[in-house]
């Protein structure tokens, strides 16, 4: 498994500002990939989450990821020197209802060019 780190240009951004610039990306680029190819289609961008729907997930419905989940998981990645989607530090540090949606929020992270391939 490939590890990530975040894109330099964010090291010393507030994360509400690259919560910010998420939005904008994300607008742009509604089909996005997770670290691994599977397939998201982000289906809105609101006030207080992005929602999106993937494939071989939740039978096809919307799901949610806020951006305050975003900000705690931008957070825990400023402080590691690199990381995967399946780094026990990112398991025991993300709580489980986030760590259960990392796919889809590695995707978005991704497409945005916050993380980037190490």
């Amino acid at each position: 498994m490939s590890n990530y780190k975040i894109n330099l240009k964010f090291d010393d951004e507030s994360n509400e500002q690259i919560v910010n610039f998420i939005k904008a990306e994300i607008r742009k680029n509604t089909e996005i990939k997770s670290i691994t190819g599977i397939k998201y289609e982000i289906t809105s961008v609101d006030t207080f989450h992005i929602e999106y729907i993937g494939e071989n997930r939740n039978n096809g419905n919307t799901e949610t990821i806020s951006y305050e989940n975003i900000k705690s998981v931008i957070k825990i990645l400023k402080e590691l020197k690199y990381f995967n989607t399946g780094n026990k530090i990112l398991k025991s540090e993300i709580p489980n209802n986030i760590y259960k949606k990392r796919s889809p929020l590695f995707a978005i992270l991704l497409a945005a060019n916050i993380i980037a391939k190490v």
